[in-house]
């Protein structure tokens, strides 16, 4: 995607690249791109991306409590977070403003990707998959 002189290392490189909150603007929005973005985020602890409407989040192996709270939580609803960093509070305030507005109900649709989990911790990709696929098999929904 970006081709760096040997000089120049990835916490140099993140100087240079503007890394968006939105992957649509993007200069290259092709996988390399994105997993490239999302893991120099990911590295400054930016676990929301926006790709449009859409909020990609990158588990962080870790707690963050300055991500949550009442505190955070008010900036999101209160106003306008269109100049605030992407975060989950966004699309719930987002999805709450559009059913007041317009009195129908609102979805979120949540989905879980392996490859990002694969491309920022390959060791622990194969733990992921058998978990949830030990979650989602007929077995461990039948004795739910």
């Amino acid at each position: 995607m970006f081709q760096l002189h040997s000089h120049l290392n990835a916490s140099t490189a993140t100087q240079l690249y503007v890394i968006p909150q939105d992957m649509t603007d993007l200069a290259f929005l092709h996988e390399p791109g994105v997993l490239w973005n999302l893991k120099q985020r990911y590295s400054s602890s930016n676990i929301y991306t926006y790709t449009g409407g859409i909020l990609i989040a990158v588990n962080p192996f870790q707690s963050l409590p300055q991500l949550y709270g009442r505190k955070v939580m008010d900036m999101y609803s209160s106003g306008d977070p269109a100049g605030l960093p992407p975060h989950v509070y966004a699309i719930a305030s987002a999805a709450y403003k559009k059913m007041r507005q317009e009195g129908k109900g609102q979805a979120i649709l949540v989905s879980l990707i392996h490859i990002i989990d694969a491309y920022f911790f390959p060791e622990v990709s194969a733990l992921i998959a058998f978990h949830v696929d030990m979650l989602t098999s007929s077995e461990a929904l039948s004795t739910v």
